[in-house]
């Protein structure tokens, strides 16, 4: 993971990534992808369970063109704390995790190693599997194991949005 210091919109203390031992969901969103809004749903959902279990949930808004107030009531509409979400309206941070559409979410275990990155979500039909197979990886990564230790599923097709519409055509940051 690279060592990046995320600070929340709210301000306060940031987020470091990388070095703490801890255990990161990092979930990268924009307000005008549909999909985005329904990752954040599913943020809630998890925070609600693995916030109690010292996971730091950190949802970062990529959107260049949109007014903070827009970024915080967007996320608050579905749920997302005040405090866990970031914006990162030059990509920058984006770019350091090699994201390159949205909704992207990435798992970083307590090593401090990037072990899971889901680009995209699946159609609502199948939501139900892709939150199951979160969770479980979620409960390897809480346990102080690794991506080896995740347990062998499919992941269903996901579909996504492109942050730079010329990238169309490039591979996918990682199987989903």
């Amino acid at each position: 993971t690279p060592v990046t210091n995320i600070t929340s919109i709210s301000g306060g203390q940031g987020t470091q990534l990388g070095t703490n031992n801890q255990v990161a969901v990092l979930s990268f969103w924009a307000t005008w992808s549909a999909n985005s809004r329904r990752q954040l749903s599913l943020i809630q959902s998890l925070t609600n369970q693995y916030g109690r279990k010292a996971v730091t949930f950190v949802n970062i808004n990529v959107d260049s063109l949109k007014q903070g107030k827009e970024v915080i009531d967007t996320a608050v509409h579905y749920g997302v704390g005040f405090s866990s979400l970031a914006t990162d309206p030059r990509q920058m941070i984006a770019s350091r995790f090699g994201v390159r559409s949205v909704p992207t979410l990435i798992l970083v275990g307590k090593s401090g190693t990037v072990e899971a990155v889901h680009e995209g979500l699946p159609a609502p039909e199948g939501m139900g599997d892709f939150e199951q197979m979160i969770r479980a990886e979620l409960d390897t990564l809480v346990d102080g194991r690794a991506r080896s230790d995740f347990p062998a599923r499919t992941a269903p097709a996901a579909k996504f949005d492109l942050l730079d519409p010329q990238l169309s055509g490039q591979q996918a940051l990682a199987p989903t």
